[in-house]
């Protein structure tokens, strides 16, 4: 054999050795695969969860049993996560196809994959957490009702200093659930609400000092029997809301981890709005409608 011979076979065996080593074997692609499916099954199963935490809020929110604001808040969270797995999910088929669609995959593109899948995993798990989480939430008793008859009286909004106490006794366990829940997630920053909503049933006003006061706020010369009640149950929230602010500072001043979460609190007069939708037979002047509602949320930052 010529030596020119020797030469250029030599120098295609060096040029077949290096692509060869360039690529991955099938080993390492058969690996990369299995567990890019394995990925692809926990992402379904947070899909799976978090249809089914979606169809709990649904159902609390129809028994009254979640407010306005933390159904909105909640179903926001859920389809931000729902939207992260779709996003994944559709990365995690693209690495499939890349690797099933050539018959050699480069080193330095299945590194990038091997990157990405590691990255991937770290944002699973904290979205695992904030997950879990809501979950952990949605199984709480977050709410509590109460007549408003047993605190004011008729066609009044301010509790008498001698129901005060009473009116504590009532109030401080939703307060203390919403402190002892937080507490359980030391790790995580806090928003959190305490949202007081007050109820009124669609009785008629008499004239008189009463009227004329809520006229007054309400900012018109006559108000109608529903923006009348509207303003009376606004009001009454805003006296428990102002009751629940003392009770929750008492409660945090002394807490080394207060600053963990941020609470803010609400109060929405729902008026003649019926406080749960599934009731059919409400009346008019029903007792069952003369309620406030005190509701806590917290969801991470």
């Amino acid at each position: 054999m010529k030596y020119s011979e020797i030469i250029k076979k030599t120098a295609l065996a060096i040029t077949v050795l290096a692509i060869l080593s360039s690529c991955v074997s099938k080993r390492k692609i058969a690996e990369m695969t299995k567990t890019i499916n394995e990925k692809k099954t926990v992402e379904k199963n947070l899909e799976t969860k978090i249809a089914s935490m979606d169809e709990i809020r649904v159902n609390k929110t129809a028994l009254g049993e979640l407010d306005d604001k933390s159904n909105e808040s909640i179903k926001k969270v859920l389809d931000k996560e729902k939207q992260g797995v779709v996003e994944r999910t559709s990365a995690l088929d693209k690495m499939n196809e890349a690797l099933t669609a050539k018959k050699r995959i480069k080193i330095k593109d299945f590194e990038t994959m091997q990157v990405n899948v590691t990255a991937a995993d770290e944002v699973v798990a904290q979205k695992s957490e904030s997950i879990n989480f809501v979950n952990q939430l949605l199984k709480q008793t977050t709410f509590v009702k109460f007549n408003s008859a047993a605190f004011f009286e008729g066609g009044g909004f301010k509790i008498p200093e001698n129901k005060m106490e009473e009116a504590k006794t009532v109030f401080s366990p939703i307060v203390d659930s919403l402190v002892v829940f937080v507490k359980r997630f030391p790790k995580l920053r806090l928003n959190s609400s305490i949202i007081a909503s007050g109820y009124a049933d669609a009785t008629g006003f008499g004239p008189g000092a009463l009227v004329d006061m809520l006229t007054s706020n309400i900012g018109k010369a006559v108000a109608t029997k529903e923006e009348l009640n509207s303003e009376l149950s606004r009001l009454r929230a805003e006296e428990v809301a102002g009751i629940l602010t003392n009770i929750y500072n008492e409660r945090i001043k002394d807490n080394p981890n207060a600053n963990q979460f941020n609470t803010q609190f609400f109060k929405i007069g729902k008026g003649e709005e019926l406080p749960n939708k599934k009731i059919t037979n409400y009346e008019i002047n029903d007792e069952r409608r003369r309620i406030v509602v005190i509701y806590w949320n917290a969801l991470p930052e």
